[in-house]
């Protein structure tokens, strides 16, 4: 992100007293996998991969993921639903 230690210090602090204030709580998630960027989160890198290449299916694999623990999570606290595994 091309920051200081200094600035990237006072990110974290910042991020860290904005989920202490939250009144019903918070959670704070690092997803990590191989080949996952900050893009993934979205359709870019699907739409921008090669057809045919194990670009779409690396893009499409990390999307699936995303979306499977996004349901999950949102499912278990503000749905209550019990996980599926």
């Amino acid at each position: 992100m091309r920051e200081t230690r200094e600035q990237w210090q006072k990110y974290l602090e910042r991020k860290r007293q904005e989920l202490e204030s939250c009144k019903g709580g918070s959670y704070r998630v690092v997803l990590s996998r191989p080949g996952m960027v900050h893009a993934s989160f979205g359709d870019e890198p699907l739409l921008t991969a090669a057809q045919q290449s194990t670009e779409v299916s690396d893009a499409l694999s990390i999307l699936l993921l995303i979306e499977r623990i996004n349901r999950a999570f949102l499912g278990k606290y503000l749905k209550r639903e019990t996980p599926v595994r």
